[in-house]
């Protein structure tokens, strides 16, 4: 919302801002005006002072980086000379420990035999952390870690098997996990025998 000072105006602004950053992560705020070249004078200001730098506090779109975690809000002042407009945006600053992350599987369901991708991951791709899936309950599986935070296993028993997903960054901080459990079934005996029978699990 625009507040318009000094009487009627045609100035138009409506600034938008980043929903979500990290500390230390930069991203662009912008004036959005309707009237683009008809506003010579803009002014970006950041509430609390603490929560980060602008980049060209004077140009109508420009860089913002996040120093402290919380709520942050942009004023723009606006001006073409005779009239002036302030709006403001804000933005949701969290430290890597809020991070959400998730884990998924092409299918929750799977059978004894079949090949099982896992793949964590987090709502950006960012430099500097590292992605893992790990077992947490249910019959042991071979686990191999593949790239960017893909795992496969290929279950020998059927039953529920739970596993998480985890972020760590350069710095040693962990994000929030998450957890994925997978059904596993029996493989039908292909050979006309009836289900085949439970092998042992893994020790």
């Amino acid at each position: 919302m625009s507040l318009v000072l000094s009487g009627c105006t045609g100035i138009a602004i409506e600034p938008s801002c980043p929903k979500e950053l990290l500390v230390g992560e930069s991203g662009s705020v912008f004036a959005n005006q309707e009237n683009e070249g008809a506003i010579p004078t803009f002014l970006w200001e950041v509430f609390p002072d603490e929560a980060g730098e602008l980049e060209n506090p004077a140009a109508p779109t420009t860089k913002f980086q996040a120093a402290a975690a919380g709520q942050v809000v942009f004023r723009l002042t606006a001006s073409d000379g005779l009239y002036q407009v302030i709006s403001e945006c804000g933005t949701r600053v969290i430290s890597f420990a809020d991070l959400s992350v998730s884990i998924g599987a092409g299918s929750v369901a799977a059978k004894t035999g079949d090949t099982v991708t896992l793949t964590c991951s987090t709502p950006r791709a960012l430099d500097g952390v590292v992605l893992a899936v790990e077992q947490v309950s249910g019959a042991s599986v071979d686990l191999v870690q593949g790239t960017d935070g893909n795992a496969t296993f290929v279950p020998d028993n059927s039953g529920a098997l739970t596993f998480l997903c985890s972020a760590v960054n350069a710095e040693g901080a962990r994000a929030q996990s998450a957890l994925l459990t997978v059904s596993v079934i029996e493989a039908p005996d292909t050979d006309g025998g009836g289900t085949t029978p439970p092998r042992p699990g893994r020790r």
